[in-house]
């Protein structure tokens, strides 16, 4: 099954999203428009079918008056669920609305669908705005890392306790009925930018654990990403290496044994890693500082 952003012209109204099955050489179905007005595609597989969801087109910020600051327009993110066919197996699902640029979507073999966004940083009204005065540091809202379970049924978005959370979490079911979380989060006290990748876990879509470290990466852009083979969670993360010279990144994978170098990235602030992870099998694939792709597989 392949879902894809249309996007024709510049209007919003004339951006779609398209679902499609396809058999690995093949379209097995026409396409199908799911969902209009979009920006960002998020897919996952759950059950015996799949679920694709999209945020709302980027809106020009709104100013309540002429010399108010700027404030960007809430960005809602809506899933549909889809059967083994491609077809839309009922209405739209609002996941949230105010979700930012970017989400994800993570799918269990049961059914389970979970969301995760963040809220992006906001600033509240304070004295002086009318006249032009910039916001004082009391008037900004930090971000907050959110996760949402949409099916089989719909539960409260779950906060995670991080502070001032640098990436959208990603999720993976580690047991039936248990998730695990990773992200990326400011190292406490140290020089930013600099940045660590925590876990926390959650059972039955309650609330989620204190987070945990798993590993210390430094500057990284690399949003972590957990996996959850039988074996137990892994969550794979890019740490920017001390050597001098151009910078450079070690491939991380962090289980309970600890943090094992898979390989040595320069990818763009540590980024351009993609994870796969099919039954028991976790690939990992980077760009490599000589050249080309580099592969490594877990399992």
């Amino acid at each position: 099954m392949l879902a894809w952003r249309d996007g024709r012209g510049r209007s919003v109204k004339r951006s779609f999203v398209r679902v499609a099955t396809f058999d690995g050489t093949r379209f097995v179905s026409a396409p199908r428009t799911v969902g209009t007005d979009v920006s960002q595609i998020v897919f996952a597989a759950r059950g015996s079918g799949a679920a694709v969801g999209w945020i709302d087109a980027f809106r020009r910020p709104v100013r309540k008056t002429r010399l108010s600051v700027p404030r960007a327009r809430p960005r809602s993110l809506r899933i549909v669920a889809l059967d083994d066919r491609g077809r839309p197996s009922g209405s739209a699902i609002l996941a949230g609305r105010d979700i930012g640029s970017k989400a994800r979507l993570a799918g269990s073999p049961d059914g389970r669908l979970v969301a995760s966004w963040v809220r992006p940083q906001k600033i509240g009204p304070f004295p002086g705005e009318e006249q032009g005065s910039a916001p004082p540091p009391s008037a900004y809202v930090n971000p907050v890392a959110f996760t949402r379970q949409l099916l089989p049924t719909v539960l409260a978005a779950r906060p995670l306790a991080v502070p001032f959370p640098a990436g959208v979490p990603s999720v993976a079911f580690d047991a039936p009925g248990h998730a695990v979380a990773a992200l990326r989060a400011p190292t406490p006290g140290g020089s930013p930018p600099a940045f660590d990748a925590v876990t926390a876990a959650a059972a039955g879509g309650g609330p989620w654990s204190t987070p945990a470290l798993a590993a210390h990466v430094g500057f990284s852009n690399f949003d972590p990403v957990v996996v959850a083979p039988s074996a137990g969670a892994v969550v794979i993360c890019s740490a920017l290496l001390p050597n001098p010279g151009p910078p450079a990144w070690a491939v991380l994978a962090t289980d309970a044994g600890g943090a094992r170098a898979l390989g040595t990235t320069n990818g763009p602030d540590g980024r351009g890693i993609a994870v796969a992870r099919g039954g028991d099998r976790v690939l990992v694939a980077w760009p490599s500082t000589t050249g080309g792709v580099q592969v490594a597989e877990q399992g």
